[in-house]
């Protein structure tokens, strides 16, 4: 049994989020094998909105040796009525009919066949059968705040939704079945790839009794002529389901389709006026075709429309869930059981990039970075602060244009688009603004020293958000890193003006600012792409300064460059302003804020070696024995907790570009063996409707 220790819960092999067909399904697939399992479901209960509809041949012979397969056809279309009507409305003429061939009857090959029944009538079968079992601890109004996991157990905060109490939990394993808009993988970092947005739709969900017009012909959905929408099948003859596309690109949103305004649309659908129609509910989503670029990031496993989202024709969505549960339950059961390792839960789909990649990506960024304060200091008395940084950003963007013309780039979605904008404000705008406005009033290595605070600022505001946990081993890399890049600049912070106070404050400001975005970013990434994210922003941040730098006479600057501070300008736009930042975004995406910036630490140090080939200074004793402590304290910060199995390349087209050496990198890296160690969305269904109203006309 689980073990309960106060507000505690422990000793759970499997925690399952999400208590949808996937959900119910992978905890009864473990039970079936003696594994427990804890699931939670944010709802008060299963679903009240047949939104899948039809279980195929394979999905009811893994539900046969379950004894549920005749209460789930009690509730089914009968046999011989999967077919598709084409009507002028369902009371009048018929037009033409698709008739499948024969799918829902038994054949050759199983002693089973598809089943047309509708997800909430399957569901509350596969619950009822759940508590059936001692091994499965099911509880509903129960949702996932946060979690953390770390080479062993994954470690979850659980809240009743209808006390508000909180509850943690410590599980081996957590399979998350939340859907397709599933926090959990948002949480993890896991893009999708494919079309976002497809269409978008309302679900009309009704009661009226139409046995009259369809008792002699049965099927599963009737096609109006008239553009009323497709009426399909949901219960019986009286429960019905109307699907209609709407456009807000016209002007239609929800608020758009009033009670009045649906009940009109299922009586044109009917073709009868006067139909007593009752409105039982509404679910408005949007088409999609995606699919998670890994199906696992350490000890958790996305399954159902977590990992894939397809258009619901055809019906994928819930039968490949079950049977993405299928076949991962028998594997977990293996491992937890002792009689396999855990190797056999790898799939081609794992990890696609890992984290310690991920830092890898960050430290060739911040070399960059470290080419462009070494160009910055040798343009520094040929332009102010703020054209410096127009050519950088304002550079960069130019830079990263042909790029995003020539590879398949996916830009944020349009509701993404207002905190994109802000986000590149505040780090490509306001964040180097205020880190050249410091170095007015402080000396270089006093202001590397504020802004090596980067990665311990960002490590707190990510802990107190909830975006990623504290632990020692990443505190202790942060503050050996900070401490190596104080040791390398320890001559220079004896040197500080009289107003250096003053710039310590403003690179405080900056370096908030910059913790913000990389903290903040993650997500938004996620729902588009790097480049694709990181253009948008840089853009805007960029666009700005270049307008400053116009009034304040940048272009005449710029115009008086010799050939050499021509080359270092390139440079400036090209590595430190394109290169530098794609790099920064992928490694974002791929690793937690933390680890990230603490790589930051290498900036002054690489900084201060390009500076001694480059400009002639002096490489001193403090600086090498820097550079020691900073790769020791990233080390330290990146080597915590990983377990997945980092054997994959970069891939998507806007990866094939990178240099050389970092694939080379990837690979030497990734190469090394791993550490040990409901969802109520439809389909492809982004913005699920839920509840039930009883309005009647």
């Amino acid at each position: 049994m689980t073990q309960s220790h106060g507000d505690v819960l422990t000793d759970i092999p499997v925690l399952i989020v999400g208590a949808g067909p996937v959900g119910l399904s992978a905890a009864i697939l473990l039970a079936r094998l003696g594994i427990r399992s804890l699931v939670i479901e944010r709802h008060p209960s299963t679903t009240d909105h047949p939104k899948a509809r039809g279980f195929f041949t394979r999905t009811m012979e893994i539900l046969r040796p379950w004894d549920v397969e005749a209460q789930i056809r009690a509730n089914a279309l009968p046999s011989g009525a999967f077919r598709f009507i084409w009507v002028e409305t369902l009371a009048g003429r018929e037009i033409g009919r698709v008739e499948a061939p024969r799918r829902d009857v038994p054949g050759p090959h199983s002693p089973t066949y598809v089943c047309m029944a509708a997800q909430d009538a399957f569901e509350a079968v596969l619950r009822d059968h759940a508590l059936t079992y001692p091994q499965i601890d099911l509880r509903f109004s129960t949702e996932l705040t946060t979690f953390v996991q770390d080479a062993s157990r994954v470690v979850t905060t659980l809240r009743n939704r209808d006390t508000g109490e909180t509850l943690a939990a410590r599980s081996a394993w957590l399979i998350a079945a939340d859907g397709a808009s599933s926090r959990t993988r948002e949480t993890l970092g896991i893009r999708m790839l494919g079309p976002g947005e497809i269409d978008h739709n309302i679900n009309i969900h009704f009661r009226a009794e139409l046995a009259p017009w369809v008792r002699h012909r049965p099927a599963a959905g009737y096609i109006s002529a008239r553009g009323n929408g497709t009426l399909l099948w949901a219960h019986g003859t009286d429960r019905w389901l109307i699907v209609r596309p709407f456009h807000p690109a016209h002007g239609e949103n929800p608020e758009s389709f009033t009670l009045e305004r649906c009940l009109e649309i299922a009586r044109r659908a009917v073709g009868i006026d006067d139909l007593k129609v009752e409105l039982i509910n509404l679910a408005f989503w949007t088409r999609t075709a995606e699919v998670a670029e890994t199906f696992r990031k350490g000890r958790v496993f996305l399954a159902g429309d977590a990992a894939h989202r397809f258009p619901p024709t055809g019906g994928f969505g819930a039968n490949s869930g079950i049977q993405d549960v299928h076949n991962l339950a028998w594997k977990l059961a293996g491992v937890l059981q002792g009689w396999a390792g855990e190797s056999i839960l790898v799939s081609r789909r794992d990890g696609t990039m890992s984290e310690r990649s991920g830092v890898l990506v960050a430290i060739v960024a911040n070399s960059f970075g470290a080419g462009a304060a070494v160009a910055t200091r040798y343009l520094a008395d040929a332009a102010d602060p703020i054209t410096l940084a127009a050519i950088r950003f304002g550079g960069g963007v130019l830079c990263l244009l042909p790029l995003v013309l020539m590879l398949p780039v996916r830009w944020p979605p349009r509701q993404d688009w207002p905190a994109v904008a802000g986000l590149g404000f505040m780090f490509f705008g306001v964040f180097f603004i205020f880190y050249n406005m410091a170095f007015g009033f402080t000396t270089v290595a006093r202001g590397a020293l504020a802004l090596s605070t980067l990665p311990l600022i960002t490590m707190v505001i990510a802990a107190l958000l909830g975006v990623e946990a504290l632990s020692t081993r990443k505190t202790a890399g942060v503050l050996v890193a900070m401490l190596g890049v104080t040791v390398a600049l320890a001559s220079g912070l004896r040197d500080a003006p009289v107003d250096a106070w003053r710039g310590d404050l403003i690179m405080g400001a900056a370096v908030a600012c910059a913790a913000l975005y990389n903290v903040f970013s993650r997500s938004y990434i996620n729902r588009s792409s790097p480049l694709g994210f990181v253009t948008a922003g840089m853009a805007v941040g960029g666009g700005i300064l270049v307008g400053f730098a116009v009034l304040s006479g940048g272009i005449a600057q710029i115009a008086r460059f010799h050939v050499g501070q021509t080359w270092a300008a390139l440079y400036l736009a090209a590595g430190g302003g394109a290169l530098n930042f794609y790099l920064w975004v992928l490694a974002l995406q791929r690793a937690s804020p933390t680890r990230v910036t603490n790589t930051m630490a290498v900036v002054p140090l690489v900084g201060g070696l390009l500076a001694a080939i480059l400009l002639a200074e002096p490489i001193t004793f403090n600086l090498a024995i820097g550079l020691v402590a900073v790769v020791a304290g990233i080390w330290l910060a990146t080597m915590e907790g990983q377990s997945l199995r980092p054997r994959h390349r970069l891939r998507g087209g806007e990866a094939h570009w990178l240099p050389a050496v970092l694939r080379a990198y990837e690979r030497l890296i990734i190469a090394s063996p791993p550490m040990s160690r409901k969802g109520q969305d439809l389909p492809g269904w982004q913005q699920p409707a839920h509840g039930r109203c009883t309005l009647e006309s």
